[in-house]
């Protein structure tokens, strides 16, 4: 005998303008069964309603069709937010004594983009990045 579990069937609108028709038997994990994409250059929002509503009608939504937000995705758990107070304890920690102290790396690490010419250069530091990037590696955290 073949057991037939309720089937639940509801529409989530997605951060950025998706629609995915969710469907979920009792007892399993929601399954996505279909994403209507949105791109203002080939779908605009009535249509991709419409055919997110119109399916999850034949799949056996109950009307008026459940709608829901779509659950944003959780952090990643390899990326710790890292404040800059553990950065500068990092990087003392990694004082090395030569004719000059160096820090994390090499010199050019530090060097800053030079503010000759237009002026309108980036002077943004890669630093900040480049620590998290040492930090959040957990063969290099604690050992270089």
């Amino acid at each position: 005998m073949v057991a037939i579990s309720p089937t639940k069937i509801w529409i989530e609108n997605g951060l950025f303008g998706e629609r995915t028709v969710m469907v979920q038997h009792e007892g399993c994990d929601p399954f996505p069964y279909a994403v209507f994409g949105y791109d203002y250059r080939y779908t605009d929002n009535a249509t991709t309603w419409r055919r997110a509503h119109d399916l999850a009608v034949s799949l056996g939504a109950t009307q008026p069709v459940e709608v829901r937000a779509a659950a944003l995705p959780e952090p990643q758990d390899s990326v710790a937010a890292i404040t800059d107070t553990q950065r500068m304890d990092w990087l003392t920690q990694r004082n090395v004594q030569v004719r000059e102290p160096l820090l994390f790396g090499s010199e050019p690490v530090f060097t800053a983009v030079s503010i000759e010419g237009d002026g309108e250069s980036d002077l943004a530091s890669p630093l900040r990045r480049l620590i998290d990037e040492r930090l959040n590696t957990p063969s290099k955290a604690g050992r270089d």
